[in-house]
């Protein structure tokens, strides 16, 4: 049975809703379409139980297609025993069906099969063929695997320390998006790490992972603003991004800007604001805010 268009439509929107579900949270929308049309009307099935939320009828459904080689069948199966939905938790099936999976080339159960060997959850912990799977998926494009597989090659986790292969895969994620590969990307190109040093370079993927919310990138943007590093001197775009990285608690950030009101950089000097920023970085656990304030308290 071919599953009609707008039913079709109907459980990809309702697996986006549900997207906060663990299960569903690995899943993409064309690997959804792809399990359920491959699988006819008994894979349908399987999957509106899913939907509704009925995870023990999905439990006695999924298994027989996943026998039967089903690709999509295999991967919830192990994602259902990875997060006990429907079925008692199970680390070590969880680990089994991401391997059938897969061996059959998909990109999601490869990165979830590369987790599963990288924390030992499952199977005994092998860095070596975390790094195997974490490969075959990045090369399909999964971005988070090749982010991971960035940090493999960074840290020298089952392969040698490769910093020139690191960016390479770290460029690769972050043009699709990966916040944390954008970060990780501009230190990389501000320290000279496996790519020429280019501090305008380091400023766009500051900048990209920056208005994605990432805080530390935020708070180096700031300071690249600060210093006019790559980007003409400007302490009001400083500022802003100080602003943003210190509103999520960046203990940096919180001292810069106290730095900011206490010597006036692109504001008018005002040592209570001053305090007040320094006293915020101190509660968070930064002892230069703590030193500050208290120097402020003593003059």
């Amino acid at each position: 049975m071919k599953l009609s268009r707008n039913l079709l439509a109907m459980v990809l929107l309702s697996f986006t809703v549900l997207g906060a579900t663990p299960v569903f949270a690995q899943l993409n929308d064309d690997l959804i379409e792809q399990a359920i049309l491959s699988g006819g009307e008994p894979l349908q099935q399987a999957f509106e139980a899913a939907d509704r939320g009925e995870w023990h009828k999905a439990a006695k459904l999924f298994p027989p297609l996943a026998e039967q080689g089903n690709v999509g069948a295999q991967f919830m199966l192990a994602a259902m025993f990875n997060e006990g939905m429907g079925v008692k938790q199970d680390f070590q099936q969880a680990a089994k069906w991401y391997a059938k999976a897969a061996e059959q080339g998909l990109a999601e159960a490869q990165f979830s099969l590369a987790n599963a060997y990288h924390e030992g959850k499952g199977v005994k912990q092998d860095d070596f063929q975390a790094f195997k799977w974490t490969q075959k998926a990045a090369e399909q494009g999964l971005a988070k695997a090749q982010y991971f597989l960035a940090l493999s090659y960074y840290r020298g986790e089952g392969v040698a320390q490769d910093y020139v292969l690191a960016a390479k895969w770290f460029e690769k994620a972050a043009k699709q998006g990966e916040a944390d590969a954008q970060y990780n990307l501009a230190l990389m190109y501000a320290q000279g790490q496996g790519r020429k040093q280019d501090n305008r370079q380091a400023v766009k993927w500051f900048q990209a992972a920056a208005e994605q919310g990432e805080a530390d990138a935020q708070y180096d943007l700031a300071m690249m603003y600060h210093q006019g590093n790559g980007v003409a001197q400007d302490y009001q775009q400083a500022r802003k991004w100080l602003k943003k990285s210190a509103e999520q608690g960046n203990e940096l950030a919180l001292v810069a800007l106290g730095g900011y009101y206490l010597e006036g950089f692109g504001v008018p000097k005002d040592q209570q604001k001053a305090k007040a920023y320094f006293a915020q970085a101190c509660e968070a656990g930064a002892d230069m805010g703590c030193r500050m304030g208290m120097e402020l308290e003593e003059k």
